[in-house]
């Protein structure tokens, strides 16, 4: 984006940008604006920016006369930013992030087996592993799970590491009379956690390829006419969802 608005004058004229020497615009300048939105949508359940496209596509079609009764949906997976975390890794960083925010109230409540979170012991618990370590290390670090779980006071529990928490637990796990047994790596739902980092994203498997991330569903009307297309209409949903509207005409 940043090298669109150097190097592409329609971008500048766009903006109404006449001086780029005075007017220039930073890397920060983006980010913060990107970070006001999301805190806004966050908030109060509002895409400023959501609303801004829908309303200018308004404007550009009244502009163009366009006739938008003729309209087909299509879909195209769009990737996560989080990184693609193996199994061990994902219960590992969930219960670490538990431990930090349980450290910023009080040490204290962090379980005694649970503190070698705070030395950032990762690459011992994971990388290090022999294959035959594997089913063994994952038990424990789901007990360490269920233990942070237990040690979470009602004050904590409302945030994103907790829920990240007991959402893990719920994916990973399954409730016997006995305690928790580690779930086969062929019980996940496709909607489990994939990240802490981003917990809205998904796992999809669509032919042979596999996405961690989200589906885009766009409406493009066609006037036939004037040979003009738009897109009217987009939403970003979880890929495990998919709309089955592929082609609508209004009646006249």
């Amino acid at each position: 984006m940043i090298g669109t608005l150097c190097f592409d004058y329609r971008v500048q004229y766009a903006l109404g940008i006449t001086d780029f020497e005075k007017e220039r615009i930073c890397v920060n300048t983006v980010s913060n604006f990107r970070g006001r939105l999301y805190e806004y949508s966050t908030t109060h359940g509002i895409d400023l920016l959501e609303e801004e496209v829908l309303a200018l596509t308004g404007v550009l079609t009244t502009l163009a006369g366009m006739d938008t009764s003729l309209a087909r949906q299509d879909s195209f997976m769009i990737s996560a930013n989080c990184k693609k975390m193996g199994r061990l890794e994902l219960i590992y960083t969930t219960n670490a992030n538990m431990v930090k925010q349980l450290a910023k109230v009080d040490e204290a409540l962090i379980p005694e087996s649970c503190r070698h979170y705070l030395n950032n012991d990762k690459n011992d618990h994971i990388y290090r592993l022999k294959k035959e370590e594997v089913a063994g290390k994952l038990k424990h670090l789901l007990t360490e799970s269920l233990q942070l779980n237990e040690a979470v006071p009602e004050s904590l529990q409302v945030s994103q590491a907790y829920l990240n928490l007991i959402r893990m637990l719920a994916d990973q796990t399954t409730q016997t009379e006995t305690g928790i047994l580690p779930k086969e790596n062929n019980e996940f739902s496709a909607s489990s956690l994939q990240n802490p980092s981003e917990p809205e994203a998904t796992f999809r498997k669509k032919g042979e390829k596999q996405y961690t991330g989200y589906v885009v569903n766009t409406v493009e009307a066609r006037d036939e006419e004037k040979a003009l297309s738009m897109i009217i209409h987009h939403e970003q949903k979880p890929n495990t969802l998919t709309s089955a509207v592929k082609q609508t005409k209004k009646q006249p």
